[in-house]
């Protein structure tokens, strides 16, 4: 019997893909639900909560279906740790920029329902070290799986979804007082810990990486950064870059085959 042709590599539109992460990082610093890095939820609704996706594509595909946003407008939907999962090709390219694209494109169709939680993964990518698994570099595997299928659109794309990733808020809280975030302190660091970060503007250096863990959800340390303390007062929300134009991102999914 002929044997079957290799499967083909997937091909992107780098421009609808640009297009939508600009997009979602400008209604995340726009949400009006944003105060400062934080999002204050409604008094009334209901509130879904996805732990450490990593690039789990069936979990991501049933959270989303089960709910059903566009049937329930005052249901809220918060995710957090998109990136770094077990996707990998034969020259250890790992794929997740595809994970946090979707979820890009979640946010534009439903920019009051869709929230995320800066987490230490994110925080990793930015600098694009910090994470080893299994002996490998997630954020350096992530960044060449952006090479391999932006080529030379990859260092635009980089910049626009480190852009993204700074967008995100870095809690939730309800107004019973239910908080949420990620990665919080050590019983050590928290006399020293600035609680002023939910309440301001962020700057590069609240940005840096600290050499104390920090313990995340699953109770593993990362290297999280403890922020030092600020006077600055508040004001308007902001990323540490401009605000992009408004753009409408497509529904449509941009891989096609070749």
């Amino acid at each position: 019997m002929p044997q079957s042709p290799p499967p083909q590599p997937k091909q992107y539109d780098a421009d609808h893909v640009l297009e939508t992460f600009q997009a979602a990082t400008e209604e995340n610093q726009l949400d009006p639900l944003r105060d400062q890095q934080v999002i204050v939820l409604p008094g009334e609704g209901e509130l879904w909560i996805a732990g450490d996706i990593h690039d789990h594509r069936t979990n991501f595909r049933k959270i989303t279906t089960a709910a059903d946003l566009g049937n329930n407008p005052q249901r809220h939907l918060i995710l957090q740790e998109l990136i770094h999962g077990d996707h990998y090709d034969a020259k250890g390219r790992e794929g997740s920029w595809e994970m946090l694209y979707r979820a890009a494109e979640l946010k534009c169709d439903f920019p009051n329902q869709v929230h995320f939680l800066f987490a230490n993964h994110d925080l990793a990518q930015i600098h694009g070290e910090g994470i080893m698994k299994a002996g490998l570099s997630v954020c350096e595997a992530f960044t060449a799986g952006v090479k391999r299928d932006f080529a030379d659109r990859a260092s635009a794309m980089n910049v626009t979804i480190t852009e993204f990733l700074l967008s995100i808020p870095l809690a939730a809280r309800t107004p019973s007082g239910i908080f949420f975030c990620h990665s919080m302190p050590t019983d050590e660091q928290m006399d020293a810990f600035d609680y002023t970060i939910f309440e301001r503007p962020l700057t590069g250096e609240d940005y840096q990486r600290r050499r104390a863990p920090c313990t995340n959800s699953s109770g593993a340390g990362t290297s999280r950064r403890t922020p030092r303390r600020s006077s600055s007062k508040r004001s308007t929300p902001r990323s540490s870059s401009p605000a992009t134009s408004r753009r409408k991102a497509a529904t449509s999914s941009t891989a096609t085959a070749t």
